[in-house]
């Protein structure tokens, strides 16, 4: 069944790449948002390690924005245009989307085991900057749940009936038997990730300049997902209540 598994993942992930890069086509201005989203980041994050460290005045900081969209939008701006080399992107973005528990810890325990070989941030922080990831573990133990329950339908019927949209809306229509129940779920991930970078950006920033300059860049990272979701929401409509008139009917 675990061979199953993966199986239905890595067909999900390629669906959902398909589904972005085709999103990418018909909206053309995607590009310049993905842009606008690039800027405020480097100027999120500049601003808090400038804050964090306290030596850096504006007119550096002003010289540290301009050589960052100096360096890194061209090179997005390449990707894009690249074909191959946006499908990579995005399929990166679909494997974010369908990460189970399991593999989201295996990535987690060297980056903790680092932070305290290094020492710079107490053990208290360390602890509570973990349990920062507990409310995300939850809302992926349910995609979990949905992959495990189509795999079951791979075994029966074979992968591509299982990964077919007909199938899967029918594993969340049970799963989520009315359209509240699946609504809850879905702005529930959306919910999960803020509160993430919220309670990584407390619990760091209580510990020192290093833990300060890596909470500042939580909170930018915070800020950047609030203004990604604004972003798909003007591109692609209310996906989500699409959605739900797809399943529910």
């Amino acid at each position: 069944m675990i061979g199953l598994e993966t199986q239905v993942r890595e067909a999900l992930i390629d669906q959902r790449a398909n589904e972005l890069v085709r999103c990418i086509s018909e909206y053309p201005e995607y590009k310049s948002r993905v842009t606008e989203l690039v800027e405020t980041m480097a100027d999120s994050i500049i601003g808090s390690m400038a804050s964090a460290f306290g030596d850096i005045d504006e007119k550096e900081m002003t010289k540290m924005k301009q050589e960052y969209r100096k360096e890194v939008l061209p090179q997005i701006q390449a990707q894009f245009d690249n074909p191959e080399q946006l499908r990579k992107i995005m399929y990166e973005q679909a494997r974010k989307q369908y990460i189970s528990v399991k593999q989201l810890k295996a990535i987690l325990r060297p980056h903790f085991a680092d932070m305290r070989e290094d020492g710079e941030i107490g053990e208290k922080v360390i602890a509570d900057y973990e349990k920062s990831y507990e409310g995300l573990f939850e809302f992926i133990k349910t995609n979990d749940r949905i992959v495990r329950r189509l795999a079951k339908v791979a075994k029966k019927d074979g992968i591509d009936k299982a990964t077919q949209k007909e199938t899967r809306n029918s594993v969340i229509k049970k799963m989520f038997p009315t359209p509240d129940e699946y609504r809850t779920f879905a702005q529930g991930g959306m919910e999960a990730i803020k509160s993430f970078y919220q309670q990584a950006q407390s619990a760091l920033t209580a510990d020192g300049e290093m833990g300060q300059a890596l909470g500042g860049i939580f909170g930018a990272m915070g800020q950047l997902m609030e203004k990604a979701q604004e972003m798909n929401q003007k591109i692609q409509g209310n996906y989500l209540e699409e959605t739900i008139q797809e399943i529910y009917g």
